[in-house]
């Protein structure tokens, strides 16, 4: 078995410390208020946990929740599929 340390460099950038990384920043700029600043690293968060997880894990049903609050606090009310149990939610408040 190989340790993580030989692993090429492309296989480290998107393991779960930087999933943490990732969801991180996004909470710090969300909790200043810097919902746009937010935005792109909302969606790098998205796009590595699906990639590293897939659609069914709960590390990208949590990166889609982040993202969904970022475009509800800037007034972007969207309507997701929930990933985990294929229902429509309103993350307005509205069904």
């Amino acid at each position: 078995m190989l340790a993580a340390s030989n692993w090429p460099r492309e296989a480290r950038a998107e393991g779960t410390d930087d999933l943490a990384r990732l969801r991180t920043q996004v909470m710090q700029l969300y909790s200043k208020g810097k919902y746009a600043e937010a935005m792109p690293i909302a969606e790098r968060y998205v796009a590595m946990a699906r990639k590293k997880h897939g659609e069914n894990h709960t590390e990208y049903s949590t990166a889609i929740v982040k993202l969904a609050h970022l475009y509800v606090a800037q007034g972007r009310a969207i309507l997701v599929r929930a990933p985990l149990t294929g229902r429509r939610t309103g993350l307005d408040g509205y069904d």
